[in-house]
């Protein structure tokens, strides 16, 4: 600890619901997911979003563990620390979005390195900060990278299993038909 006693800021007492208390850490997960789709869908404008989601990322670090440092010279070091941070997981996305770079990776491709980046930057800042909650973002980010591929997948054979069904149920109830008109 850095610091006088004099320098301690005096920590409220919290009230908030377990539920409030891991809203940013929600809302850190549906950043990503949003820029996900943004990515696949207008990947010129995606830039600007990933940018933008680092920066809110920076800012949730900050906020949620400002309460937990006793001095303002930790408060204020640690604010420095995760500034830093998260300016160099900016400055690597940026690289990402060069055009040399971008030409050479589809949709697909750029949103899941992003993603990688967002991963490893929240899991080191959770582990920097000594908080649970960040570095569990960061892992599921980490897993949603190999589940976006699983999900493609899955879905390739919902899809295959929902036309085979419909084929059999259709075929069925048109020999049901042809039956109870042969009938008459």
């Amino acid at each position: 600890m850095s610091g006088t006693p004099l320098d301690i800021d005096p920590q409220p007492v919290s009230k908030t619901s377990f539920w409030a208390a891991q809203a940013p850490y929600v809302i850190m997960l549906l950043l990503v997911f949003t820029g996900m789709v943004l990515t696949s869908l207008a990947p010129g404008f995606s830039a600007i979003y990933w940018q933008i989601t680092a920066v809110a990322f920076a800012g949730v670090c900050i906020v949620s563990e400002w309460g937990a440092q006793v001095y303002r010279s930790d408060k204020i070091g640690m604010a420095i620390r995760q500034g830093l941070h998260w300016l160099i997981i900016v400055i690597a996305m940026r690289t990402l979005f060069y055009h040399d770079v971008l030409s050479a990776m589809t949709p697909m491709a750029l949103g899941l390195a992003v993603l990688g980046l967002l991963a490893i930057g929240t899991l080191l800042a959770g582990v920097h900060l000594a908080s649970w909650q960040i570095g569990l973002v960061g892992v599921l980010l980490a897993l949603a990278i190999p589940g976006v591929f699983w999900l493609e997948r899955v879905s390739l054979l919902l899809t295959a299993a929902a036309v085979t069904i419909a084929c059999i149920v259709g075929v069925y109830f048109w020999q049901k038909r042809k039956l109870t008109r042969d009938d008459f």
